[in-house]
């Protein structure tokens, strides 16, 4: 039997027998010994039988298959793994308390490999490492491994990555060399053509990844994506039809907004909602009906029992910044006047293409109901000119007619470029402006009055010359006028109903508050003092008055007169 095993040829080195193996022979070696996912054991403050180890480690550390347990040296117990979910278990936590009866051990884990030492600890450690803000299309397994490639070799990623429900923040578990320093700041960018820095490839990953990282010239590490792998990105998170959801004055739990925004914004899907960031969440639609919806109003009430919360969608996309909105909106367009033969959806969407991105016409448009205006919905860039009016030109070669079509804007929301908000501009932007912020010492800002020239701004109010005016005003109720400059009459308040007692007060008439039982002993007193004084008024009157069942027998007058 010995014969048929291989032996190594023995060499001598200063008189010393020397046995050499190869590089590919040791790994065959661990591979032999089921070593690949080998872990060791360390215990620093005693440790019981090793027969019971063999028992309450795979017990109480929620192992699930079998594993093999034996002592390695001093303090030290081996532990083979045969599944990769075990060897993540352990090395996960790396800190598991045994408990044998009622004494417990501390036993902390390390990877084990062909450079083991009891006297030192390994170098290698399991870590979480979060990538907060980054953007929601980075999140597919392949793009997170490249990633955190610069920091080691990448395991796996948590379950809310991995599930869609937490885009605000990306976690990859990641083994660590602690003696290599760790990057703080990874930069992801578009290749070029002339990159002019050098291509490294990662080692590959147990699920058989590799990662390709760019390390640029002053030795920050960068990931580079083609735009067409962006592309698959998108498509692979589900982002095609993302829509953001921002809460400007407070927002409820992200769990309730789960319940309460397909229901109350009317969506006819499963949607995904996840908190993104800080008042943001991001609304992922299955189909393009609830997308339309959400991106159509663009404001919606979201109440939490009776407490209302305000939330403005806006559209998702690579460039999104919580700190910006984005410049893209939507908004219906109109053709007032346009010949009806023009109101198809391909002529229609062909004339809306000068405005922006044309999304739908409205249900009157498309079944032919009104033929004076057609209406069509339109993704408009905030910040580009839009046209008041399109040229519409009919015929071939010299025979060519033109009309000037005009073109109606329903609403559009303006755009301030320097806050990089929608709802004004840069005219009326108050951080540009500060003398437009309505303040006490201007009040003529706050009744919408600039403060330079004192002219009126424009407003959707009518305003009237004075010549229109009455020279005398009118004395309402005949209340008379007042000249200080305050306003000629107030509107009384109308008067508060006084405070209903409960209905407990009712059905209970000695129920009630403290003043209640005051007034109540205060009336007992008063009726108690009256009995007494009525009591005290009969003694005294039947003493001075006498009646004849009240006198004594002596002087009682006698029943029959005397004889004569």
């Amino acid at each position: 039997m010995a014969n048929s095993i291989p032996i190594k040829p023995i060499v001598y080195l200063h008189g010393e027998p020397t046995i050499r193996f190869e590089k590919k022979e040791v790994e065959v070696m661990i591979h032999h010994q089921d070593l690949t996912i080998a872990i060791v054991g360390k215990f620093s403050h005693g440790w019981p039988d090793i027969a019971f180890l063999r028992n309450a480690i795979p017990k109480q550390c929620g192992l699930k298959a079998e594993v093999r347990i034996g002592l390695l040296c001093d303090r030290h117990v081996l532990i083979r793994c045969t599944i990769g979910e075990d060897f993540d278990t352990l090395m996960s936590r790396q800190t598991f308390e045994i408990k044998e009866k009622t004494r417990p051990y501390l036993m902390r884990t390390f990877k084990w490999d062909v450079s083991f030492n009891p006297a030192e600890e390994s170098r290698f450690a399991y870590g979480w490492i979060s990538f907060p803000g980054l953007s929601p299309h980075y999140y597919g397994e392949s793009t997170l491994f490249s990633l955190a490639a610069a920091m080691g070799s990448p395991i796996a990623i948590d379950a809310a990555t991995l599930n869609k429900t937490r885009p605000s923040c990306a976690r990859v578990k990641v083994e660590f060399d602690l003696l290599k320093s760790h990057p703080h700041i990874i930069t992801a960018e578009k290749a070029k053509d002339d990159d002019g820095g050098k291509v490294a490839t990662a080692k590959a990953t147990r699920g058989g990844n590799r990662q390709s990282l760019w390390f640029s010239l002053h030795g920050e590490p960068t990931v580079r994506f083609e735009k067409k792998e962006v592309e698959v990105m998108i498509h692979q998170q589900e982002l095609n039809l993302a829509v953001i959801g921002k809460f400007s004055h407070g927002w409820p739990e992200i769990g309730l907004l789960r319940t309460l925004i397909p229901k109350q914004c009317g969506l006819k899907a499963e949607v995904n909602i996840g908190l993104l960031c800080d008042r943001h969440v991001l609304i992922r639609c299955t189909i393009a009906e609830d997308y339309d919806t959400l991106m159509s109003r663009q404001t919606f009430e979201i109440k939490e029992k009776n407490k209302p919360y305000l939330m403005r969608t806006f559209k998702w996309d690579v460039t999104f910044n919580p700190e910006e909105e984005t410049r893209f909106a939507y908004g219906w367009i109109s053709f007032p006047g346009l010949p009806p033969h023009f109101h198809g959806e391909s002529s229609l969407f062909s004339m809306a293409a000068s405005v922006g991105k044309p999304i739908s016409i409205d249900s009157a448009t498309r079944n032919k109901t009104r033929p004076s205006s057609a209406r069509v919905k339109v993704e408009v860039d905030l910040l580009k000119v839009h046209p008041k009016s399109v040229l519409i030109q009919v015929g071939e070669g010299a025979e060519i007619t033109s009309t000037q079509q005009r073109i109606r804007y329903d609403f559009l929301p303006k755009y301030c470029t320097n806050c990089k908000l929608q709802g004004h501009d840069s005219i009326g932007c108050w951080k540009l402006n500060p003398e437009l912020r309505p303040n006490k010492e201007n009040p003529a800002v706050a009744r919408g009055l600039t403060a330079a020239a004192g002219e009126k701004s424009k407003s959707h109010h009518p305003t009237h010359p004075p010549s229109l005016l009455p020279l005398t005003l009118p004395i309402p109720n005949g209340k008379p006028s007042t000249t200080d400059g305050k306003p000629l009459w107030k509107r009384q308040p109308k008067p508060t109903p006084k405070h209903k007692k409960p209905i407990q007060f009712a059905r209970n008439p000695y129920s009630g508050d403290r003043n209640e039982e005051t007034r109540r002993h205060r009336v007992h007193r008063k009726h108690l003092s009256v009995r007494r004084k009525i009591q005290s008024y009969k003694k005294i009157h039947l003493l001075k008055f006498p009646t004849p069942e009240t006198l004594p027998e002596s002087l009682a007058a006698p029943e029959t007169p005397p004889e004569p």
